[in-house]
């Protein structure tokens, strides 16, 4: 196990620009069996009923003459399955959101399901070629100063979603009139009590609030690109973070700005 770990620490080195020698600690994570594995220690207590772990990571061993740290098994397996529950999540939401697109081509373009399905599916894939290829080889071109995935994002969700919720509003409002929606409801009800508030909301109040929102979206980004939002505290972090990171895989580099420091205690001062 430890063979195998070697050059792959090596290549991640090499990939990250950085000195094997400059690893002062490490952190390996895996499924319980691996880790009694990778620890040299005996999984068989695992293979029988009922099953019982003696040693479930969670402590500090010495690989490769270096200390890493195991995280506990449990934590392992509840970040698999998070990961593994959101991607089912993903999956789910794509498949109502893509039959939503399919039943929409059908209504509209009178095509039979099958076509329609594979209709969208190009459709789809013609599209996210921009977002996959936006962080790529066409990473330059940024409209309105946004990679395309983020392009799509805003205007799907900062754009098109107010707009169409304010048309909402005034289709139900003003064009069948409220009153159809109210039959409906008194389908499955004795009395519509909020009738009167339901008017005055569906009529005034929700598309002046939902143009509000729509206004301090677009005017949001207009001030976020030109650096007077609170996304510059958000870069700030990030580079802190990155400083961290350097310091960490660089220890040479700190302690030269020890020594300089160290040299020089008065040159902030003067």
């Amino acid at each position: 196990m430890l063979g195998a770990l070697s050059p792959l620490v090596s290549k991640a080195c090499a990939l990250a620009g950085v000195s094997p020698d400059a690893l002062s600690d490490g952190v390996v994570t895996g499924n319980t069996v691996m880790l009694h594995i990778l620890a040299g220690r005996s999984p068989s207590p695992l293979g029988r009923v009922p099953f019982h772990a003696d040693w479930l990571a969670g402590c500090e061993e010495t690989l490769l003459g270096l200390p890493v740290w195991l995280p506990p098994c449990v934590g392992a397996f509840v970040g698999a399955a998070f990961f593994l529950l959101v991607a089912f999540a993903a999956l789910t939401s794509a498949i109502s959101l893509y039959e939503a697109c399919v039943a929409s081509v059908c209504d509209l373009l009178g095509m039979k399901r099958r076509n329609a399905t594979f209709f969208m599916f190009f459709v789809i894939a013609f599209l996210s070629v921009f977002s996959a290829l936006g962080f790529g080889v066409w990473g330059k071109i940024t409209p309105c100063k946004m990679d395309f995935l983020t392009f799509f994002d805003f205007v799907t969700n900062a754009v098109l979603m107010p707009v169409v919720a304010i048309v909402t509003c005034v289709f139900v409002g003003w064009v069948i009139k409220p009153r159809t929606i109210e039959d409906e409801i008194l389908k499955g009800e004795k009395r519509f009590v909020a009738r009167g508030l339901y008017n005055v909301m569906v009529k005034y109040v929700a598309p002046v609030l939902i143009g509000a929102v729509l206004i301090s979206m677009i005017f949001g980004y207009r001030y976020s690109i030109q650096g007077l939002s609170v996304d510059d505290t958000v870069n700030s972090a990030m580079e802190k973070a990155g400083d961290f990171v350097h310091s960490a895989t660089h220890p040479e580099d700190v302690k030269i700005v020890h020594d300089e420091e160290e040299a020089n205690p008065d040159e902030d001062n003067q």
